[in-house]
């Protein structure tokens, strides 16, 4: 991608506890996603979210990205709160007054 002659932002688009990165790399592991991350801890483990099933991602796992679509991942730093887009937590009910 070139805007106004700007350097590429990156080939590969990950979500990281909600955040977006951009990255050139074509495989990533979980060292790169907590980097990618600027997470200081890197004993931290690392999902990717693949269909609202999160998936645990090993030391010496390597994840290829694809440029057409977005990898999402979530750290255990994001476990404590999940909730949003992807995320069900059961039926609402109001309450009666």
């Amino acid at each position: 991608m070139e805007y106004a002659n700007r350097a590429s932002i990156g080939r590969h688009v990950v979500d990281i506890d909600g955040a977006l990165r951009a990255t050139d790399h074509a495989f990533v592991s979980a060292a790169d996603i907590l980097e990618l991350g600027g997470f200081a801890a890197r004993d931290l483990q690392v999902f990717m979210d693949i269909y609202g099933e999160s998936w645990p991602i090993g030391p010496t796992d390597r994840i290829a990205l694809n440029e057409d679509t977005v990898a999402f991942f979530h750290t255990s730093a994001d476990m404590r709160g999940r909730s949003g887009a992807g995320y069900w937590d059961g039926p609402t009910f109001a309450r009666a007054a």
